[in-house]
């Protein structure tokens, strides 16, 4: 890790990051990616004591105005080192949307291409540490970042979050439907397990 990239994970950190990950994001199309190269993913964990109710909008909220606190920081601080940097806050991601669900450059895309999880079977980042217990946003830069490989699936032959699912794994239906959003593939996911027990 070069010296920006260390004074920025440093930076993210000390305010509340729990991770942080440099992603080569020049296979996307330049539109996507604003014409800038590298994807800064930052990451927060929802607690634990969160598990049984990860729909608490209470929670979801602070977790998500500490994203946007936190990329808007890191991409004062690239710009402030002479760097080109865009803070994919919420309100400015709203403002790309391709659809309520659907955006030009999903923060997961950025967390996988930066080596902090795959993707699931239900869709969502799974990180071997956290399961998919996670909040993610991401900064857009042009700063000359080492980035990560990203990681390939580990799910293997696991249909937990599948047969979880009150939709069977249906994304759209799951977000169409109000009470089928019930984070039952979280909870069943082993790697979220894991977090959860872990002391």
């Amino acid at each position: 890790m070069n010296d920006t990239g260390a004074l920025l994970c440093e930076e993210l950190i000390c305010h509340g990051a729990d991770l942080v990950g440099f992603a080569d994001l020049t296979t996307l199309p330049a539109e996507v990616r604003e014409n800038l190269p590298v994807g800064v993913c930052v990451a927060v964990v929802y607690p634990k004591e969160e598990f049984a109710t990860r729909s608490n909008h209470d929670c979801d909220k602070a977790l998500r105005d500490r994203l946007d606190m936190l990329v808007t920081l890191g991409a004062e601080l690239l710009q402030c080192l002479g760097y080109q940097a865009v803070a994919k806050t919420k309100a400015q991601v709203s403002r790309t949307k391709l659809s309520h669900h659907v955006t030009l450059l999903p923060h997961k895309t950025v967390a996988t291409l930066a080596g902090i999880g795959w993707v699931g079977k239900s869709k969502l980042l799974v990180n071997e540490q956290y399961g998919s217990m996670l909040r993610l946003s991401n900064i857009l830069t042009d700063a000359p970042l080492k980035c990560a490989a990203p990681i390939e699936s580990r799910c293997e032959n696991c249909m937990a979050c599948i047969t979880a699912c009150p939709a069977n794994g249906d994304i759209t239906k799951c977000y169409s439907t109000p009470e089928m959003i019930c984070s039952k593939c979280i909870e069943a996911c082993p790697y979220t397990q894991r977090y959860v027990v872990r002391q």
